[in-house]
């Protein structure tokens, strides 16, 4: 009776984590948040214990797996919605050197030291940091890392000197405006109707995303 038991829950619990994982998405399973690691442990001990314990108390353990995983579909929609509350559950991108120097108060922020931020760069191909122009540290604690010009992959486009391109920013994210990054830019939103109208694009509430380049480049999709 003992073996039956322990095969019925565990054939259950499995079947349960396989939903689940797919009801949460691919980020469960490839880039995780702090937070989608912590309760990817959380409902992985829950299901142990799903296949181990006794009948007394599988509708609670049920109960919890349940709750731990709407929990965390309920902030993924919320997250789809808003990006404002993305930013905060999801945590934003922090540049710790741009223009080939250090932003010191974002080591902080992220809560990364000189060391493991040398590392990360070897891993990344740069032993030596005096080759980066822009490194971002991404919220699921990776590194993105633009060179300088001269030690960037040549292009065929290269012929002696080349030149600095500098990023794009985003302008517009899943149909809200970004007022700040066009601001950067030095463009206002009467500009970006006007080019998305010589575009002939949607209104920025129907646009997935837009970059917009220094020089007024601005690509949508």
């Amino acid at each position: 009776m003992m073996i039956l038991q322990a095969f019925l829950t565990s054939l259950f619990a499995a079947a349960a984590l396989f939903l689940l994982t797919k009801l949460m998405g691919y980020r469960q399973i490839s880039q995780l948040s702090g937070y989608d690691y912590i309760n990817g442990i959380t409902i992985g001990s829950i299901a142990a214990e799903l296949a181990f314990g006794g009948f007394e108390d599988f509708p609670a353990r049920c109960t919890a797996l349940l709750v731990f995983a709407g929990f965390t579909i309920l902030l993924s929609l919320l997250t789809d919605r808003s990006v404002r509350l993305r930013a905060w559950i999801s945590g934003k991108p922090l540049i710790l050197m741009e223009k080939g120097k250090l932003c010191r108060e974002n080591f902080k922020k992220g809560k990364m030291d000189v060391h493991e931020f040398l590392s990360l760069c070897r891993q990344q191909g740069y032993f030596d940091i005096a080759q980066l122009d822009t490194v971002y540290l991404e919220p699921d604690g990776r590194l993105s890392c633009s060179p300088r010009p001269l030690y960037r992959p040549a292009t065929a486009g290269d012929v002696t000197q080349p030149a600095a391109e500098p990023l794009p920013l985003e302008v517009v994210t899943d149909g809200v405006i970004l007022h700040q990054n066009l601001k950067k830019l030095g463009f206002e939103e009467k500009w970006l109707t006007r080019q998305l109208s010589e575009q002939k694009a949607p209104p920025p509430e129907q646009i997935f995303l837009a970059l917009c380049s220094e020089e007024g480049q601005l690509t949508v999709y």
